[in-house]
């Protein structure tokens, strides 16, 4: 009678001053308690209480997993960023913005770096510059993520940045909204004041985009260090430029025969 009063945790008078006796009722009384956690847990798990906050975390850490799936961020910074969440995520859905912002400043730099440093591993121009003039690019440039059909660049304005695009694909509309072509990952764009150029364009993402963005002017006194590079640079954008007017012509040849044909229709009957 007794073992079952340790065993449930109910007051008894019993005392021993045996050492086994002693052991052997810890024991039960140690047992005990793991048991009536035991149903506890099972109590819980039948009103849908249990499980809740773990099933909660794991939602959170499985969107942030497919974030840095999505980053292709190295192990260490993964492992980082993992422990770092571990009481300070809270968000339910993939929200870059809400998940940067956690994030403490010197994580916050290096998930930057880690992403330019992807960016200039793709752009033939950066990889003829020396490490000095990419740390002091990497000091001057912004990142943006832009989400599908956010609009980047307007029509009819100038942009005082030139874009790179880290990740993703951004559309060059015109101002009849026909869809000239794509731009994707090492593309850049609103380069065209290197050709004298107005932009007549509108720069659209396609789908969640990553741009990092520097200033004309910035850009421009920067490179003067390396005049082949910018040469290649305007060669580029001229050759792009002369590209996008083909299509163009072509859409707009396209227009018109279809609306001769639908003139000489119209004759007919």
């Amino acid at each position: 009678m007794f073992t079952s009063c340790y065993f449930l945790g109910i007051f008894n008078e019993y005392v021993t001053h045996s050492i086994r006796e002693q052991i052997l009722l810890a024991v039960i009384t140690l047992f005990g308690r793991l048991y009536t956690l035991y149903l506890i847990a099972n109590v819980l798990s039948i009103f849908g209480l249990t499980g809740f906050s773990d099933s909660f975390y794991e939602h959170n850490m499985s969107v942030l997993k497919d974030y840095m799936d999505s980053k292709g961020l190295p192990y260490g910074l993964r492992k980082r960023m993992l422990r770092y969440y571990k009481f300070k995520f809270q968000g339910r859905y993939f929200n870059e913005e809400e998940i940067i912002k956690c994030l403490s400043k010197k994580l916050r730099t290096e998930l930057f770096l880690f992403s330019a440093r992807k960016l200039f591993e793709k752009v033939p121009i950066f990889q003829k510059l020396h490490t000095f003039m990419l740390g002091v690019l990497i000091a001057h440039m912004n990142s943006d993520i832009y989400s599908a059909k956010d609009v980047i660049v307007s029509l009819g304005f100038n942009p005082e940045h030139i874009h790179f695009i880290a990740s993703g694909t951004v559309a060059i509309i015109n101002e009849h909204k026909h869809e000239l072509c794509h731009l994707e990952d090492s593309d850049d764009f609103g380069g065209s004041f290197f050709v004298g150029e107005d932009n007549r364009f509108v720069m659209v993402a396609v789908e969640n985009t990553e741009v990092f963005s520097i200033h004309k002017k910035l850009f421009l006194q920067l490179m003067r260090l390396y005049p082949n590079v910018m040469k290649e640079l305007c060669y580029s954008q001229m050759e792009r430029l002369n590209q996008i007017r083909k299509v163009e012509r072509e859409v707009e040849q396209e227009r018109r025969d279809v609306l001769s044909g639908l003139v000489e229709g119209d004759t007919h009957v």
